[in-house]
């Protein structure tokens, strides 16, 4: 048996004196129980807690994986249709442009160049899509005769400024067609 009495009076002779002596004695055994029982249970408490937060992180860490793989796989999908699209909306454009090029051979070869627009209209025209991007005034007259009168549009001249306006237009709604095709596909 541990002699407490000596390692008692050795350490704090009155305090433990009074202490291990009698009633003292007696209560010391069940408080040390108590509190290695409470340090057990803390240790063994604070053991399954832990594993319980290393499952909880685990879950966690395999959920947020999941979750970053699934965005990848849709930012890939998001991406391929986005590059087919791109590729559709370039071939329509090239359709268009040599459309438009036929248009303007055929226009210079069924119109006369004669005097349509005088100058009033002319102006108001050009005036129109002023400080607009990518505005272009209408062309210069083709014919020389047309041309020798002041600021007029040809026939030629209204019939291909129409011509582009339909090519723009065509241009435009194939690229809205294209940006709303990619983004009800997400």
């Amino acid at each position: 048996m541990i002699p407490f009495k000596r390692i008692a009076r050795f350490l704090m002779p009155s305090l433990f004196k009074g202490i291990l002596s009698g009633v003292g004695a007696k209560l010391l055994l069940p408080l040390l129980l108590a509190g290695a029982t409470s340090l057990g249970s803390w240790f063994m408490t604070s053991k399954v807690k832990n594993a319980e937060i290393a499952h909880l992180e685990a879950s966690y860490a395999e959920a947020r994986t999941a979750t970053a793989q699934a965005a990848q796989e849709r930012l890939a999908v998001a991406v391929s249709r986005g590059e087919d699209l791109t590729r559709g909306l370039i071939e329509t454009t090239n359709l268009l442009r040599r459309t438009h090029e036929k248009h303007q051979q055929e226009i210079a070869r069924v119109t006369s160049g004669r005097a349509c627009l005088g100058p009033g209209a002319l102006r108001l025209l050009n005036e129109t899509g002023a400080g607009v991007d990518g505005f272009a005034a209408l062309p210069d007259a083709a014919s020389g005769f047309a041309a020798t009168d002041g600021a007029i549009a040809t026939d030629t001249d209204v019939a291909g400024w129409i011509a582009d306006a339909k090519r723009r237009y065509a241009a435009c709604r194939a690229r809205l067609d294209a940006l709303i095709d990619w983004s009800e596909a997400l």
